[in-house]
């Protein structure tokens, strides 16, 4: 079981380093990454000028489990959205447009 959950985190470092280095490429500036808050977390924060983009990114190495994208119940959602305002509410970001992206990485 504990050897489960860390294959977990390590395929879920991978995939969201594979997220980064696209949004990187793309021109994008990583502003955080595993941005941590007490009712959740945000995997990645990336910014273009007064464009903010938060990421939620889902990997997967089969389909096995359904595709990564299916992985995000309403729970989820509701949970980043809540942790996206929250964000915004912290800074000065009048002027900013932001979206919620979904990456979903699969590695077979």
């Amino acid at each position: 079981m504990q050897e489960d959950i860390m294959n977990r985190k390590v395929l879920g470092a991978l995939g969201e380093e594979k997220a980064k280095h696209y949004f990187q490429k793309k021109g994008y500036t990583v502003v955080s990454q595993n941005y941590q808050l007490h009712h959740g977390e945000i995997d990645l924060i990336v910014r273009a000028k007064k464009q903010l983009i938060f990421v939620e990114v889902k990997t997967r190495v089969s389909g096995q489990f359904g595709l990564p994208e299916e992985s995000i119940t309403y729970k989820k959602a509701k949970s980043l959205m809540r942790s996206v305002k929250y964000y915004l509410s912290r800074g000065n970001f009048e002027g900013f447009s932001w979206q919620i992206d979904l990456v979903a990485i699969n590695l077979d």
